[in-house]
């Protein structure tokens, strides 16, 4: 009957519902509230009372900023923490701080650790500290996580670092004793310090460990398995130092231990043509290849021909390629590939005795190359 008035009411309800939706939506974002973690040693980052809105940060980050120190607890999941303040410390009795599918983001304050365990979780490190809490401190990075340390400090006295998934190190001072693992690490800065050494006596060692820039230090460089291998590639320049090889260090016999022996066959190197890391041995003993009897050192190279020792016998590789690979003797022997263009493309090895770079030296621009 007044079919223009009908129309104009239903356009007027659609109206009111779509205002009625939207002031719904900005009420809803008006209040959203950061969820807190709360000071005490009781409240553990696990659970939900432990959080200023009663509930887990599982859906956005919750944040631990200055004054809420306190313990982890034993277990996490599914959270997205980003830590800006406080110290908190993982348990001290013995009992892993185990994260499963978390993100944790160090922005500043602490994480005081006695064992934290990862597992399809994400530890991100741009500023702060991580110090050991008593005891052996130490990371076990498990299957499916990641830690990328971006700055701040790492300083485990006495601890180490378990690899068995991966390790980004861009910046900032790592110092423990020893690393290793089946996983990847990766250096590409910072100033790190192993102060036992890049695997582990005990048999451990770095199964893929790459030199990609920064600083690096370490007592012994450990190649405990025919599967490891350093690879020193980047585009940052770097350098990465070693006192000696292998893990037993004169333990059971002088001087090299039987386990050393074992090492030293085991070492596979790769500079990739692009490195701008150099390796030194400051004190290493002459590497012993044989097999007669471990306790019997009877070295074929000094202990100042490392270099050439690797290269001749195929433990050294230039871009992925071992002498045998380019082509063998005499083109590739050891006298050939340091000088110049000795290995192709312009490289060859540089050695003086102690330090190992690979050098690029192109002839310059309008260079006329005779070759008789």
């Amino acid at each position: 009957m007044f079919p223009e008035r009908e129309k104009c009411i239903v356009k007027l309800n659609i109206k009111i519902i779509a205002i009625f939706l939207a002031s719904m939506v900005l009420s809803s974002a008006g209040l959203a509230q950061t969820n807190y973690h709360l000071p005490g040693n009781t409240n553990f980052v696990g659970k939900p009372y432990s959080w200023s809105l009663g509930c887990l940060p599982t859906n956005t980050a919750g944040y631990i900023v200055d004054g809420s120190n306190g313990q982890t607890g034993t277990t996490a999941s599914n959270l997205i923490v980003v830590h800006e303040g406080s110290t908190l410390f993982t348990p001290g009795n013995g009992a892993p701080f185990v994260m499963r599918n978390c993100q944790w983001t160090l922005n500043g304050g602490t994480l005081k650790i006695k064992t934290m365990d990862l597992y399809d979780s994400e530890v991100i490190i741009n500023s702060g500290s991580v110090s050991g809490n008593t005891g052996t401190p130490k990371i076990r990075i498990y299957s499916g996580s990641t830690v990328n340390f971006n700055g701040g400090s790492l300083a485990f006295s006495g601890g180490y670092i378990q690899v068995n998934s991966e390790l980004i190190v861009n910046a900032g001072v790592f110092n423990l004793d020893y690393i290793y693992g089946s996983g990847i690490i990766t250096i590409n800065g910072g100033t790190n310090t192993f102060n036992q050494g890049v695997g582990y006596s005990a048999g451990n060692d770095c199964n893929d460990i790459r030199f990609y820039g920064g600083t690096t230090w370490a007592s012994r460089f450990i190649f405990a398995s025919s599967d490891a291998k350093a690879t020193f590639g980047g585009t940052n320049a770097g350098t990465a130092t070693f006192n000696d090889w292998g893990s037993d260090l004169y333990a059971d016999g002088w001087p090299a231990g039987s386990n050393d022996h074992q090492d030293d066959r085991n070492i596979n190197i790769d500079f990739l043509s692009n490195t701008l890391v150099t390796l030194t041995m400051t004190a290493p003993r002459a590497l012993d290849f044989t097999d007669e009897n471990p306790n019997v050192y009877n070295p074929v190279y000094t202990s100042n021909a490392w270099a050439e020792a690797l290269w001749e016998t195929d433990r050294l590789k230039f871009h992925g390629r071992t002498k045998t690979d380019l082509g063998g003797s005499p083109d590739y022997d050891w006298v050939n590939a340091t000088n110049w263009n000795g290995l192709g493309g312009y490289y060859r090895w540089d050695f003086d005795g102690s330090t190992l770079a690979l050098l690029y030296e192109p002839p310059a621009s309008g260079t006329v190359i005779l070759i008789d």
